[in-house]
């Protein structure tokens, strides 16, 4: 996980969905959730104790894989428009090239 300079190994038990439990990840809610408990004297970090105490509220398993599957399609339609988006910026840099020689 990061903010630590240590390896915490997570496992998710068998009843939760890992996609639903990976985009929660990905939310508001857990950046300020590791920002609050990594911020103490010394070394900044969260220790497996404190990253276990952090709860997410979980529908049932069915729900969990459609929530999970939907997001990572959203991830999937948005990185794939990043790089349409990106080719378009290289061919109008190319076009733009070949304009002003």
């Amino acid at each position: 996980m990061y903010f630590a300079g240590f390896l915490i190994r997570a496992k998710v038990k068998t009843e939760y969905d890992a996609q639903f439990v990976f985009q929660n990840t990905l939310t508001e809610a857990y950046s300020k959730y590791i920002a609050v408990t990594s911020q103490r004297s010394g070394q900044p970090g969260v220790n497996a104790q404190e990253y276990a105490g952090y709860e997410i509220m979980c529908p049932t398993k069915e729900e969990q894989a459609k929530i999970g599957e939907h997001f990572a399609n959203l991830d999937n339609l948005i990185a794939l428009h990043q790089r349409k988006c990106n080719a378009l910026k290289d061919l109008k840099k190319g076009f733009l090239q070949k304009m002003f020689v």
